[in-house]
């Protein structure tokens, strides 16, 4: 596995978590915003479906997290 394609999985990862489990919950955020994983750098909450994008055209198969 890439550097990058680690980098790309960690960030969806995380905000699916914070999603599912912190936002609902009203316990914050994990995932803090501005933070730079690898070679990006997580801005928004709406980074996920890019992510999830960037795997499909990568031809990923992508189970639930």
């Amino acid at each position: 596995m890439s550097m990058t394609t680690f980098s790309l999985e960690f960030i969806r990862h995380n905000l699916n978590v914070d999603q599912l489990h912190f936002v609902p919950a009203k316990k914050g955020h994990v995932f803090k915003l501005g933070k730079p994983v690898g070679l990006f750098v997580v801005n928004s909450r709406h980074a996920f479906k890019e992510v999830e994008s960037l795997f499909k055209k990568m031809n990923f198969e992508l189970g639930d997290v």
